[in-house]
């Protein structure tokens, strides 16, 4: 039986576990590792517990105690922990057969892994997360193949036969300036209805996003045909977006289903972010002029960017 241990980054936010799902199904389901342990930081039992590519689950962050839960003579051991400065000890000490480090350029115990790969915060994050595994483990395809496969996979069982519809994120988690504002939103919405009648919107909000859903909940019935999904699940997100001809979104945890799956996808961001932004042929990332806050980002702007990629997509 061929084991595998995966050391994920310690952190909290939904987004930056939504981006660590690929490299996990890729361990899973395309390196043959039949049984993969899994640790995460404390408090994501319920977001891990339900990936069915995990067959042992641990919130264990102390060095010794990881070291405990990491099987004997594992096939496959893989930190992504840069901050972890004695992780590699726990390849070598737990004898894997193939120990795989994303570390600091700094750190001098990174030469006891077999493998070692520089982190670096220019580059995508799931993207970095998969490079060393597709490398290490000689995977035949690139990134962008397994994050799109693990989002599908996730979703399967929840495709909806749905067509013609935009999903709109006007949430942010971490916080008021990461939001382009529910009203602007709704107006793209307005704006691109007007020219498309038959696109049919979806506004995805979260469990903080109570002043976005009383304000959506009094535009029922205006006209503009749409419907608000309030805390859904993973696989339903990701179903959700796998059919959308364009999501819309501020830099928030839910963006990156959309991102990974690659749909044509508008982020608006407050500030140049390449680890929260996947750039290919039908991704746009708008950003404010210097020194302005991310309410600035025009409207016609976000407009002619959806027009394009809703054009392409009929091309």
């Amino acid at each position: 039986m061929k084991k595998a241990a995966l050391l994920l980054r310690n952190r909290e936010f939904y987004g930056a576990n939504i981006v660590s799902l690929p490299v996990i199904y890729a361990l899973k389901r395309h390196a043959e590792v039949d049984h993969l342990t899994v640790f995460a930081s404390r408090g994501l039992q319920s977001f891990y517990g339900s990936i069915v590519w995990i067959d042992n689950y641990s919130e264990e962050r102390s060095l010794l105690r990881t070291y405990l839960q990491v099987p004997m003579d594992v096939d496959v051991y893989y930190s992504m922990r840069p901050g972890m400065d004695g992780a590699s000890l726990i390849g070598m000490l737990r004898r894997a057969s193939l120990s795989i480090g994303l570390g600091k350029m700094a750190n001098p115990l990174n030469r006891l892994f077999d493998q070692c790969y520089i982190y670096t915060e220019d580059r995508y994050r799931a993207v970095s997360y998969l490079l060393p595994v597709i490398d290490a483990l000689k995977l035949p395809m690139s990134p962008d193949f397994y994050m799109r496969e693990a989002m599908l996979d996730m979703a399967a069982g929840r495709m909806a036969n749905r067509s013609g519809h935009v999903c709109m994120l006007p949430g942010a988690g971490a916080g008021e300036f990461k939001k382009w504002g529910v009203e602007r939103f709704y107006e793209l919405a307005c704006t691109l209805h007007a020219r498309y009648p038959g696109l049919v919107f979806d506004f995805i909000i979260g469990p903080s996003e109570r002043s976005e859903r009383q304000f959506l909940e009094a535009k029922c019935g205006q006209g503009l045909p749409f419907r608000i999904h309030e805390n859904l699940g993973l696989a339903d997100n990701a179903a959700l977006m796998s059919s959308s001809v364009l999501v819309v979104a501020n830099d928030c945890g839910p963006s990156h289903f959309a991102q990974c799956l690659q749909r044509p996808f508008i982020g608006l961001y407050f500030e140049d972010n390449p680890e929260w932004f996947f750039a290919h042929e039908r991704s746009v990332a708008l950003l404010p002029e210097v020194g302005s806050g991310i309410k600035s980002i025009p409207l016609e702007k976000t407009v002619q960017s959806a027009v394009s990629l809703i054009e392409k997509k009929q091309c």
